[in-house]
């Protein structure tokens, strides 16, 4: 029987006032999600590489308790790269989702130096499917590397939704980021982005 858990998520770099109810946001009782796999077509020029690299230290939005969900469901990230200078095709991962499901699912995307990523990634289930869904992916962007990543959420109605994104962003590279979250029933996102090299960049509507 999976054991029920309490997170608390988002939480401010810098609290304010308590009233403001902006600190974090808690979540009470989550039960400790299945891993789930996501189904990649397309990205042509992207291959798969090994466990490490740079996201193992890599923080992301929601916080601490987020990787701690992941560690709980064991899951185990979609790892693609690509090359030094390619122009990779565009990457779709999808996660179709039946309902009554708690899972977990995560992606490691790297762009090497120069090169250039488009993902888009889709969450769905039938309208008036619930459940629990939490995806956390991590990008990485080499010097003049640009990654961009689109996320569109259409779960049914009765969902919770915890979409967490961490990203580091070297010399000249750029991260862009568009989400469309138009299903489920609660949704929870997080982003944290570090510019680590000079005139890196990101952007997110």
């Amino acid at each position: 029987m999976n054991q029920a858990i309490n997170m608390k998520v988002n939480r401010l770099p810098a609290r304010t006032w308590n009233w403001l109810r902006m600190n974090e946001s808690v979540l009470h009782g989550v039960l400790a999600p299945q891993a789930c796999a996501l189904r990649a077509q397309g990205g042509g020029g992207l291959a798969p590489f090994a466990h490490g690299g740079p996201f193992s230290a890599m923080p992301t939005g929601m916080g601490p308790d987020m990787a701690r969900l992941a560690r709980q469901s064991g899951a185990q990230p979609l790892r693609l790269k690509a090359p030094a200078g390619a122009q990779a095709g565009t990457l779709w991962l999808h996660a179709p989702l039946a309902g009554q499901e708690h899972c977990f699912a995560g992606a490691h995307l790297w762009a090497a130096e120069g090169s250039r990523i488009t993902v888009i990634m889709d969450y769905s289930s039938p309208r008036g499917a619930d459940g629990l869904a939490a995806v956390q992916t991590k990008l990485y962007a080499e010097k003049n590397a640009v990654l961009r990543l689109v996320q569109v959420q259409m779960l049914g109605g009765g969902f919770t939704f915890l979409n967490d994104v961490g990203a580091v962003c070297e010399e000249g590279g750029r991260v862009e980021l568009l989400q469309l979250f138009l299903g489920g029933e609660r949704t929870y996102a997080g982003c944290e982005v570090q510019l680590a090299g000079a005139e890196s960049s990101f952007s997110a509507d």
